[in-house]
């Protein structure tokens, strides 16, 4: 029983350092950016500097955990009223430990509300953004993570591992869905012409997600978000996918939806790795899938609702 009480306590312990080194780490991050800009007396000037282009960086990293972020050119601005710093980064890409861009930019801009990142929150206010890039892999363990496809190997040879850790999807989503659930925040988040290529190491197939306008709206006890989504197999016909969102603040549930007619039934495989052999039935289908999850993006219930074949 001791022994299991010791463990209990080194585990809070190990979560409680590990929690305050994140504050600490944001709090000198900001700290500086105050120090140097002499921000209280700024309103109106925007300055452009290499200088404070690697604690933006940081705040990239944060949102997408164990990803290393690079900028190539960045410019800041200070509301001195709203406490947000608005910032306009070009050439924007988060690797992996390969080296690979799994997420890139061409060009962003963000407002990030001080307080906010001193509490740990690094989500933006607002995101708005063109033609992003996103590269995801699903594991045979059907773990998520951001991505390359791996290089191909010659006969006989064996695959390489991933080396160090590999970026994870499910904690940047986690990030973003725990803003979300927070009524002491807002966020806009819009992006145009996104991309994602997702691999699935099982069935060794590329999929390929075009999402013309993707838009997140969230403020206070309100959020809401919604796309259209396009998904192509390979060099396989299209297939379309409207997709919503909402947060019920009564029962804390994240609902996601996605409707669709007249669709392929392999399409619907890249969403549920259990049901590959939709991929061996050419047939049309209309429905709608509802997906609740917790503040955690835990599983609670789902819904499907389907027409036609």
């Amino acid at each position: 029983m001791t022994g299991r009480r010791d463990r209990d306590i080194l585990a809070h312990m190990t979560r409680l350092f590990s929690n305050l080194s994140r504050f600490l780490a944001s709090f000198f991050a900001i700290l500086t950016i105050f120090a140097g800009l002499g921000v209280w007396h700024l309103s109106s000037v925007t300055l452009s500097s290499q200088n404070w282009t690697p604690y933006i960086e940081y705040v990239f990293e944060e949102i997408v955990p164990d990803s290393d972020a690079s900028i190539a050119k960045s410019s800041l601005d200070w509301d001195h009223n709203e406490y947000t710093l608005s910032l306009l980064c070009e050439g924007i890409e988060l690797r992996d430990a390969r080296k690979q861009t799994v997420v890139s930019f061409p060009k962003a801009s963000l407002k990030i509300n001080v307080w906010s990142l001193l509490r740990g929150h690094f989500v933006p206010e607002e995101f708005i953004a063109d033609e992003g890039r996103f590269w995801l892999m699903r594991h045979k363990n059907d773990a998520l993570s951001l991505g390359t496809v791996p290089p191909a190997k010659q006969e006989g040879e064996k695959q390489d591992k991933p080396d160090g850790k590999v970026v994870d999807a499910f904690g940047m989503l986690q990030n973003l869905a725990d803003d979300l659930a927070d009524d002491r925040f807002s966020h806009k988040i819009s992006i145009k012409n996104l991309s994602v290529k997702l691999y699935d190491e099982e069935t060794r197939r590329l999929w390929q997600l075009s999402l013309p306008g993707l838009k997140l709206d969230h403020d206070g006890r309100k959020s809401t978000g919604n796309a259209n989504v396009i998904i192509q197999d390979g060099a396989k016909e299209t297939s379309a996918l409207q997709l919503t969102y909402d947060h019920d603040y009564e029962k804390r549930h994240h609902n996601i939806g996605f409707s669709f007619q007249d669709i392929r039934l392999a399409s619907l495989s890249i969403f549920a790795p259990n049901l590959t052999f939709l991929s061996m039935v050419d047939l049309p289908v209309s429905g709608a899938f509802l997906v609740r999850s917790d503040r955690n993006l835990n599983l609670v219930t789902t819904d499907v609702k389907l027409e036609g074949a």
